[in-house]
């Protein structure tokens, strides 16, 4: 599970000039399982994109887009509960989580 948040924080560092996150999403904080624990639990949201210009770009739409959905329904945290990352033979990307509101130190 960390390998895959450290993956997917990565592909938004790198790709940092895709747009389409808005403020609001900007401010929704990715958690581990253990950290979700002490959040209370929304709703689930899943997203998809094969539109971008590169693997990259459709990962980050994907990541863009479901922070956009934690924070349109009220959340601050988003726990990936899976990811497909493009490969060789697809340039499609998807990804789920779980809207949660956490209280942060």
């Amino acid at each position: 599970m960390k390998k895959t948040i450290f993956l997917l924080v990565s592909i938004l560092m790198i790709n940092g000039c895709i747009s389409s996150l808005s403020q609001q999403g900007a401010k929704v904080r990715l958690v581990t399982a253990n950290q979700k624990e002490s959040c209370d639990f929304i709703n689930v949201v899943t997203s998809q994109s094969s539109w971008g210009a590169s693997a990259g770009h459709n990962t980050q739409g994907v990541m863009n887009e479901l922070r956009n959905q934690v924070a349109q329904l009220g959340g601050n945290a988003l726990y990936i509960i899976s990811s497909n990352t493009p490969g060789l033979f697809s340039e499609q990307a998807s990804g789920s989580g779980e809207a949660l509101k956490c209280k942060f130190k």
